[in-house]
């Protein structure tokens, strides 16, 4: 037998039972029992067959969700196995995982110094000896209105328009 006979069984026919507004008797008529099994059962002698725990927990949900859901446990059940809630989703992966760009930027200083130590590194030389001759490099990059892609294409021995002989020898 269930446990929920012996443990618990007369307290949830009684919860259950008000919670209906029904009397032992009304409640025995909507088990198909007498009253005086009823009595029986109230009082802890023997009880409903899983079935009818099955439809009183029907019943009780229309009133009391709670109730129902309690005396469902009992027996060992959910609500949602006994088809009186839906599954819940489980959460999607998307929103569990925050994404990439909710991480904070570092600050611009800490970017700087990230590309001065990389300097330095390729140069074989500290990021005191490095900083300056950076700094002076970037400010003439600014002074003759170059980009960043251009001075990297050319630090690389990429194609770079020379002038043609005829403009050389008109400008010379």
């Amino acid at each position: 037998m269930p446990l929920i006979r012996w443990v618990q069984a007369p307290g949830h026919l009684t919860r259950a039972q008000i919670a209906l507004g029904m009397s032992q008797e009304q409640l025995g008529s909507f088990f198909g029992v007498s009253r005086r099994t009823m009595v029986r059962w109230a009082a802890g002698d023997n009880g409903p067959s899983f079935q009818q725990w099955v439809l009183l927990v029907r019943r009780v949900h229309g009133v009391d969700p709670d109730l129902a859901a309690q005396i469902a446990q009992q027996m060992g059940e959910t609500l949602e196995s006994l088809g009186l809630a839906r599954r819940s989703p489980p959460p999607t992966a998307v929103a569990a995982a925050a994404p990439p760009s909710a991480r904070p930027a570092p600050p611009i200083s800490d970017l700087v110094d990230s590309i001065v130590c990389a300097a330095a590194e390729a140069g074989a030389t500290t990021p005191q000896l490095t900083r300056p001759m950076l700094l002076a490099a970037f400010d003439r990059t600014a002074s003759v209105a170059l980009t960043i892609d251009e001075v990297r294409a050319a630090l690389r021995g990429g194609t770079e328009k020379k002038p043609s002989r005829k403009t050389a020898r008109a400008d010379g």
